[in-house]
């Protein structure tokens, strides 16, 4: 009779403690996975953001020259032939370019812009956006200005 009431004793056996430690390890596995996953796609999510907002820019920048031309009496496609070309924020007529490769940089203010040939390159500047704006007239009708 004294055997029996040896073995109940309070506490935890080693094989209770190793269950209860396997449940909890096997749920933070599952929790550090959400974490790692979350972070992963926030990155995606913030780079296509920007992309679509460089995207938006150079057809504002696109935009602006147009309206300028307008506001000037000239012709409304001045500097806007068909083809590809460079611009940003700093540029006031958009570049022809014949690169396909159009490095978009980061600078310290927060701007981007274009990489300039010539340009030494400050690697720490770079990002892996690129941009180049191909400009085609869809229409057959010919520009009339008054």
């Amino acid at each position: 009779m004294k055997k029996f009431l040896k073995k109940n004793r309070p506490g935890f056996s080693l094989l209770e403690i190793m269950a209860i430690l396997f449940i909890i390890a096997v749920g933070m596995v599952g929790m550090l996975s959400l974490i790692v996953q979350n972070i992963q796609t926030e990155r995606v999510n913030r780079g296509n953001l920007i992309a679509c907002q460089l995207a938006q820019e150079g057809i504002e920048l696109i935009r602006q020259v147009r309206d300028n031309n307008w506001r000037n009496d000239d012709r409304w496609l001045t500097y806007l032939d068909d083809g590809d070309y460079l611009m940003d924020y700093s540029m006031a007529t958009p570049t022809p370019t014949t690169s396909v490769a159009a490095r978009i940089l980061l600078l310290d203010n927060g701007f981007y812009r274009h990489y300039a040939s010539g340009e030494p390159v400050n690697h720490s500047l770079e990002t892996n956006f690129y941009r180049v704006l191909n400009l085609q007239n869809l229409s057959s009708d010919s520009e009339q200005v008054s």
